[in-house]
């Protein structure tokens, strides 16, 4: 028998920190500022059709029509009984995360490579991953934390997690300490920027970081696009030649200069900003050397 106490208690977990702590993102809030809504998770809809009341903690999912307290959602999603949901849901007491809403546009996930499976999609919050990005790259948290994911995944039924950081495709680029891989196919990542004439390039994530790291902003002021592999640079030209100038952040190796003149031979005005950092490989190589 669970203490009428304890229900209360759970019932008051945040549906919207809970979604957040599964890796669950809220596609937009809606015009009366007391509902987000989300792609259902009961359902894997890609279009947002449920939606929760944060000053209710309530859902109402119109695509299984589904609602309810946060006990209901976590026996629906997690397929646990009552008693189990509620004993889940203690763990959560007390802990209510400033909400995130999603910086991407809703996509497929057909394009998962099926050899990983992703087991827990979350907030970056492990000590280890956080180190990495302070101490090795010279990225603090509060300038990384809005634009990655801490993705748990297996392969071959190893478990591994490490960095995510998600492509246009909903496709993953992963990266730790010790290796990079992908989750899916490789793909470019685009954050659009309202009434911006000129658009910032950069080859792969921690770039981009560094980039936000040195002119200390928290987010682009121009239309940016992550190649997350130079050799993505092809699917980007449509993007780049809409713009009247774009500033190229690439390495300073041969691929980042080739990359450079393909831009060049396919009309596209480039400006190579690797002349800021010129004595070094990359931009993060730049950024740690001024640490």
């Amino acid at each position: 028998m669970i203490p009428l106490e304890t229900i209360e208690k759970v019932k008051n977990v945040s549906i919207t920190s809970y979604l957040q702590s599964k890796g669950i993102l809220p596609a937009h809030q809606l015009a009366d500022k007391k509902e987000y809504a989300y792609c259902s998770p009961l359902s894997g809809e890609r279009t947002p059709s449920f939606f929760v009341n944060y000053r209710d903690n309530v859902f109402n999912d119109s695509s299984t029509g589904e609602k309810g307290d946060i006990i209901r959602l976590v026996q629906k999603l997690e397929k646990i009984s009552f008693f189990e949901a509620v004993r889940r849901l203690q763990a959560f007491v007390g802990i209510n995360e400033p909400i995130v809403m999603s910086p991407y546009s809703i996509a497929s996930d057909k394009a998962l490579d099926t050899t990983f499976r992703i087991t827990a999609n979350r907030t970056l919050q492990h000590p280890a991953l956080i180190k990495y990005l302070e101490e090795k790259r010279g990225i603090p948290f509060a300038y990384a934390n809005p634009w990655v994911r801490q993705i748990h995944y297996t392969r071959k039924d190893k478990p591994f997690f490490g960095i995510g950081f998600r492509t246009n495709s909903g496709t993953w680029a992963i990266r730790n300490e010790a290796f990079k891989t992908w989750i899916g196919k490789t793909d470019i990542t685009t954050i659009h920027v309202e009434n911006t004439t000129t658009l910032n390039l950069f080859e792969g994530f921690i770039n981009f970081l560094s980039a936000l790291t040195l002119y200390k902003k928290h987010g682009p002021a121009a239309t940016t696009i992550i190649l997350n592999s130079v050799t993505n640079l092809k699917s980007a030209l449509p993007v780049l030649s809409n713009y009247e100038s774009v500033n190229c952040y690439l390495d300073n190796d041969r691929a980042g200069k080739k990359a450079v003149v393909d831009m060049g031979i396919a009309g596209i005005k480039t400006i190579d900003r690797s002349n800021l950092y010129a004595d070094y490989n990359d931009l993060n190589d730049f950024l740690l050397a001024r640490l």
